[in-house]
């Protein structure tokens, strides 16, 4: 069993715990102690403050979400960080790092963290209907499992002013249970499944 402890910076994140019951008093609570932390106006706690509440009907005991904030919370998205006990077939693999909604091929980059060890990472520019948005997601190789996490959607270019603090909560965060693949072949399977997904642009 993989259990998960979260480290994030109070002022950029907030993970999505609220107690039963109705969220809303506690997405309040919580925005306006974020936003004295942050030193947010009351415009930005609102909108803080409203995307806890959606936040919450999307939270599972199987994922884990925090919502991760730009400087001035003008930008706000979801991360979510999810866990599988099984290895991931090659299928899985390239639904979780593609999208049949990109409008551009995706950009494969190998990372490592101490509790992960290697992954890799993929930024996504997707499209629905007239909507456009962006997500970056992270894939990490177990010896028996894998973690992934999930940023966004977001607007595309604030994707840039939260990507860093979604990057850090994993490269802190406690992963319990998990062990890092000894080699790099299924980090390479995963880079693999990407590029596939990208010559479909060729």
């Amino acid at each position: 069993m993989i259990s998960l402890d979260i480290v994030y910076d109070e002022n950029r994140c907030i993970p999505i715990e609220p107690p039963p019951g109705d969220p809303t008093p506690w997405a309040d609570d919580t925005a306006h102690a974020f936003g004295a932390r942050a030193d947010l106006d009351e415009a930005a706690i609102d909108r803080v403050a409203k995307a806890l509440v959606d936040l919450t009907r999307l939270a599972t005991p199987e994922r884990r979400i925090l919502l991760v904030a730009s400087v001035d919370a003008a930008v706000l998205a979801p991360l979510t960080i999810t866990v599988s006990e099984d290895a991931l077939s090659e299928a899985e693999q390239a639904e979780y790092l593609w999208s049949r909604d990109a409008v551009l091929p995706p950009t494969a980059e190998v990372i490592e963290t101490d509790e992960l060890g290697a992954g890799i990472t993929v930024a996504l520019l997707q499209r629905e209907g007239d909507r456009q948005f962006a997500t970056r997601r992270w894939l990490f190789a177990g010896a028996a499992g894998a973690v992934g996490a999930l940023l966004g959607p977001v607007t595309p270019y604030g994707l840039s002013l939260v990507e860093e603090s979604a990057a850090d909560v994993l490269a802190s965060s406690h992963f319990e249970g998990f062990t890092p693949a000894a080699d790099r072949a299924t980090v390479e399977r995963f880079e693999a499944a990407a590029v596939r997904a990208g010559e479909r642009w060729a």
